[in-house]
């Protein structure tokens, strides 16, 4: 193989593993946010639904109303 060649194959060979690894990374957080905002019955559905039909920000509002959220997150900043 000429070092051309070799370069090339290296780099599109680097390319691809750092989007590999980019898509590994991102996934969860994707997930994690649009799971977020999906109705409880979307949560758990097989097959999963990606984007729910009807996004909502229930989980949000149950979350600030029915727990000290505050709290908790400041006690996670002090430890």
């Amino acid at each position: 193989m000429k070092t051309e060649t070799k370069s090339l194959l290296v780099d599109t060979l680097s390319i691809l593993l750092i989007i590999v690894a980019v898509i590994a990374i991102v996934f969860p957080y994707a997930w994690l946010a649009l799971t977020s905002i999906k109705p409880k019955l979307y949560i758990f559905s097989m097959p999963p639904v990606w984007l729910p039909p009807e996004p909502t920000l229930d989980n949000y509002i149950s979350l600030f109303s029915r727990l000290p959220f505050f709290y908790y997150f400041r006690n996670s900043i002090i430890i």
